[in-house]
């Protein structure tokens, strides 16, 4: 299906739950925002992802839609009558349904493509950030830019670098959140800290949701120098922070995806979770993972799992993640496309 840019005035993007999903979705959807200038965009997504799009001026329009809450009306086949009533409301002319429902087919736009599938056509190995890029060309979308996109207003970003520039080029930060399953060890996030700071490096630890900054607590109290960049602060505060570091060292959550995008370099630490096709993109970054497991990125559940899911990331060891930060740090570690080879 290719799309014509003059039968198109009106454009809904319905938005992925979570903030990483939703970066690998970004440099698809600023090529489209970019090869239709003149339509109205409007995006329909939870709370904290419009609270990350809030200052985007690719949006015309953020609106709320949430399924993934309890009390949501949005739950239930109900709920989806009700989406889809809403939707229909809209009398759009292209619907890009992020989520590969079959919303789409209920629409009365025009162009109705069905994101999901391309998962029947594309590898399973190939990144999401690339497989949205894919599916913007079948529609002829021309890609101008493989970046994802994380807009931070000018203002914000300019105080946070004055607030960090006695650190330049030695802050590195450390995220231990993520899911319960796909945390490394608090402690080793300590004793990486630890080596970090003999060498001159000033550690940040950082944690934006309530159960991140738990995560994050017993990190600072065996770093008291440490800054603490636990709290929720504004996302654009958070993107800021991450630019401004020269290393950051996290699991497998929102955080990886985020600096990415502000191009930070990255160590990222997985477990369950396929890395390349979930993992850093465009990023300067190294990836760790337990070599002693051969269901290494298996995706499965506790049942399943030799050695149980909560165990996997405690199968490895500081000295990999320090040899990777080592890599990093010494401006060797491996670009995005060359990563996936």
């Amino acid at each position: 299906m290719k799309i014509e840019p003059s039968k198109i005035e009106r454009v809904l993007v319905v938005g992925l739950s979570c903030i990483g999903d939703m970066l690998l979705s970004s440099a698809a959807l600023y090529n489209l925002r970019m090869y239709l200038p003149h339509a109205y965009f409007t995006i329909r997504a939870n709370a904290q992802v419009s609270a990350m799009l809030a200052d985007d001026p690719m949006w015309d329009e953020i609106k709320f839609y949430d399924r993934g809450k309890p009390n949501s009306p949005y739950n239930g086949w109900r709920g989806r009558v009700r989406a889809i009533r809403e939707f229909r409301a809209g009398k759009y002319d292209l619907i890009v349904d992020l989520r590969s429902t079959l919303i789409p087919l209920f629409m009365n736009c025009r162009y109705r493509p069905l994101w999901g599938w391309r998962e029947v056509f594309l590898p399973r190995k190939v990144h999401e950030a690339e497989r949205n890029l894919y599916c913007m060309q079948t529609l002829g979308v021309p890609l101008r830019s493989r970046s994802m996109r994380l807009y931070v207003p000018g203002d914000i970003h300019r105080g946070v670098q004055r607030e960090l520039a006695p650190y330049r080029n030695k802050l590195v930060i450390l995220n231990p959140g993520g899911r319960a399953f796909k945390r490394w060890p608090a402690e080793n996030f300590a004793a990486l800290g630890r080596r970090l700071s003999e060498r001159g490096y000033k550690i940040a630890v950082m944690g934006y949701s309530a159960e991140e900054q738990a995560a994050a607590a017993p990190v600072l109290a065996s770093l008291p120098e440490a800054l603490d960049f636990s709290g929720q602060v504004p996302m654009p505060v958070s993107a800021s922070r991450l630019a401004a570091a020269c290393l950051y060292v996290t699991n497998d959550c929102g955080g990886l995806h985020m600096a990415s995008a502000m191009g930070t370099p990255t160590v990222g630490i997985f477990g369950t979770t396929d890395p390349w096709r979930y993992g850093p993109w465009g990023n300067r970054h190294e990836i760790v993972f337990p070599k002693a497991c051969p269901r290494s990125f298996c995706r499965d559940e506790g049942a399943k799992c030799p050695i149980g899911r909560d165990n996997c990331l405690k199968q490895i060891p500081v000295d990999d993640v320090w040899a990777a930060a080592k890599k990093i740090l010494a401006g060797s570690s491996i670009g995005c496309d060359e990563g996936r080879k």
